[in-house]
């Protein structure tokens, strides 16, 4: 029996998880993006205290991203701290790949559907996948830039499912049957799964080289 303590501040809303092998104990949320540094650590607390305390955990995981520059460094940093003071290993997740697999589990698609997680990244670009339904990696994560042509190859062959908060402005740029628009998705379950599985097959980060995926460029002002 594994128990591991999961970490999202990735997007708009952040999520602190406690997890018995694939099954989540108990998670604790913050919709407010800018408020994500002052809940983490605070909502740790109150998660322990009512699952267990934080010596007993196997393993640390963490979002790694895309999403929030300020939101993945938080959750990275927390993340590797708690790892080096406990002496446990760090587990990272895609956050497209979790959106993706959130999505397909809810199940009722064709077979050839395929899915698209997307991440706002400000103006036209988000931050997008393409998976099929066995979680094969389609297309790669990348920033796009999104025009009027974007994923037209794809749709001539497929019937893509878009969703996330990038997907709401790409819906604003085209017209094309073989798309299809959801609402977000709630990824704590997959999660959960993707991080136990991680956990099973020892497919830890190292904890020194680590650092989230931003996909882009970041700038300073």
């Amino acid at each position: 029996m594994s128990s591991i303590l999961i970490i999202d501040t990735s997007g708009d809303s952040a999520s602190v998880i406690m997890t018995e092998n694939e099954r989540m104990l108990q998670s604790i949320t913050n919709d407010i993006q800018n408020e994500h540094a002052a809940f983490l650590h605070k909502a740790i607390i109150q998660l322990t205290e009512k699952t267990k305390p934080l010596n007993e955990v196997d393993a640390i995981a963490v979002s790694a991203g895309p999403g929030s520059y300020t939101g993945l460094r938080i959750g990275m940093a927390s993340a590797k701290g708690l790892c080096y003071a406990l002496d446990r290993p760090l587990i990272t997740i895609g956050t497209l790949p979790a959106m993706a697999r959130a999505m397909i589990s809810a199940g009722g698609y064709e077979a050839d559907t395929l899915f698209c997680p997307m991440i706002d990244a400000r103006r036209m670009e988000a931050y997008v996948a393409v998976y099929d339904s066995n979680m094969a990696e389609v297309v790669a994560p990348a920033s796009k830039i999104l025009d009027k042509e974007s994923f037209s190859d794809i749709m001539k062959a497929h019937r893509v499912i878009f969703f996330g908060s990038g997907a709401e402005k790409w819906k604003a740029l085209i017209q094309n049957e073989h798309a299809t628009f959801l609402k977000n998705v709630n990824i704590n379950t997959s999660l959960c799964l993707i991080t136990h599985e991680k956990y099973k097959s020892k497919d830890f980060t190292d904890l020194i080289y680590s650092e989230p995926a931003y996909l882009k460029e970041f700038f300073t002002g």
